[in-house]
């Protein structure tokens, strides 16, 4: 759960980190097929953008070892691809995913594509199994078979294979199995089940609508349990996260509304309901269901028990990663919390928790937290335009979603036209189309269009 809680912001990382040079080509798609061509190799491509946090993972660990380099080098032409310049490129080989790795015949044909994180012994074993002619797709698929038994885990990712062979049906089946009674088998299975899970059954719903049928009657019998009367954080949990992953959180949020200030539930669905609170700005309701002080203690502790199993080599990914990821929720959940104690105007309370978070990391990103927190509660001050100031500083005006930050703080304080210099002078370096919104956003907000930060 721990490590759950850290990973589902992998997704939120910001800024590009380019990947090994002693490893990937600076070569165009077309060059590379003329030298794999010439070399009898295929072509290894990593698929990535610019905000997806496995793919820096694989930058920061798996694509610096020697073992990967020295083999990927060998045996094939290995170039990246940023997918979201490259946009024909992806879709001509099917890439709806981050990271992609595809590997490619020298006449462009796809031989297979891995997904997602990979360790690089786990790489190198899938990469082998590639070249060789097979599918590790079939001998993953032949051992989970075999072993999945009463392992959640094992059966959700049988249930992953089945879907990329079009076995809809099989998939459900097995993906039910794993949310009904997978976290009764393995408790420690509970958070990947409110969470990974069931964002896996609603993609399959996209393609196959019985998924978020099943998914349907299994929030709306939550439903009525609750308005029976039961009252339990399970449950509370369970219908909450329901709601959160089929896009339908109001649902959670106006059942909160309906109960009454001493309801046991309402406390019950507290947590559960605090981001829908903040996203709301309503802080005065935050604070009648919640213990901010707890809660700040909260996130800080399982930092710390993070940290002790870090050093126990309890995680699967490089330690150095795992630290990273370990401060960067600790940072982001504290920083809600910051929002919150500003929306309530107790600065002394903000001032002691920035200066808490800061004592983990001064990074462009923690600065930014801070200051679009501040910007968000409403109550932002000079001290938090210098946060922006300085997270725009270490980033040296490469992030455009931090320069979104310090534009609005800027005109919240009433420099609009320095926040307007800004952003205009930061357009033209911009060119993806996510870039271009977003700076196109902050400027209607300057001009006076309205948003909810002032």
């Amino acid at each position: 759960m721990r490590f759950f809680l850290v990973s589902v912001l992998l997704c939120a990382a910001s800024g590009i980190i380019a990947g090994d040079e002693k490893l990937f080509e600076k070569l165009s798609f077309q060059e590379a097929q003329a030298k794999a061509e010439k070399e009898n190799k295929v072509i290894f491509i990593d698929f990535y953008t610019t905000w997806c946090g496995p793919c820096k993972m694989l930058d920061r660990s798996t694509f610096k070892d020697p073992k990967v380099i020295s083999w990927l080098r060998e045996k094939t032409v290995p170039i990246k691809i940023d997918a979201e310049i490259e946009v024909d490129l992806a879709r001509k080989y099917k890439v709806n995913g981050y990271p992609a790795l595809v590997f490619i015949k020298s006449d462009g044909t796809a031989m297979h594509t891995l997904m997602g994180f990979k360790t690089s012994s786990a790489l190198l074993a899938d990469a082998q199994t590639i070249l060789s002619g097979k599918d590790p797709m079939a001998d993953e698929k032949n051992k989970l078979s075999e072993k999945k038994g009463e392992d959640p885990s094992a059966r959700m990712k049988y249930a992953k294979l089945l879907v990329k062979e079009g076995k809809y049906a099989e998939a459900l089946e097995e993906y039910l199995w794993c949310y009904d009674k997978g976290h009764l088998e393995k408790p420690a299975f509970y958070g990947v089940r409110g969470s990974f899970l069931l964002s896996d059954i609603v993609r399959l719903g996209y393609n196959y609508p019985p998924a978020r049928e099943a998914l349907e009657k299994r929030r709306d019998a939550f439903m009525a349990k609750l308005k029976e009367g039961e009252t339990s954080m399970e449950l509370a949990s369970d219908y909450a996260n329901l709601n959160r992953t089929m896009g339908e959180s109001d649902q959670t949020l106006t059942f909160f509304d309906s109960l009454s200030t001493d309801n046991e539930m309402r406390q019950a669905l507290a947590k559960s309901v605090f981001p829908l609170l903040l996203k709301k700005k309503r802080y005065a309701d935050i604070l009648a269901t919640n213990d901010l002080s707890s809660g700040v203690e909260r996130i800080f502790a399982l930092f710390e028990r993070m940290e002790e199993d870090r050093q126990k080599n309890e995680s699967r990914m490089p330690s150095e990663e795992v630290a990273r990821l370990q401060a960067k929720y600790t940072i982001h959940a504290g920083s809600e919390y910051y929002q919150v104690y500003l929306g309530l105007k107790k600065k002394q309370e903000a001032a002691v928790l920035a200066q808490r978070i800061l004592s983990l990391d001064q990074g462009a990103e923690t600065y930014h937290e801070l200051a679009r927190n501040a910007y968000l509660s409403g109550q932002a001050d000079e001290t938090n335009l210098e946060q922006a100031r300085k997270a725009h500083e270490l980033s040296e005006g490469k992030d455009c979603e931090i320069i979104g930050s310090y534009a609005r703080l800027l005109n919240h304080l009433d420099h609009k036209k320095q926040a307007l210099a800004l952003v205009n002078e930061a357009m033209p370096r911009f060119k993806k189309d996510r870039e271009t919104k977003l700076l196109q956003e902050c400027l209607a907000v300057l001009k006076g269009k309205e948003e909810g930060g002032k």
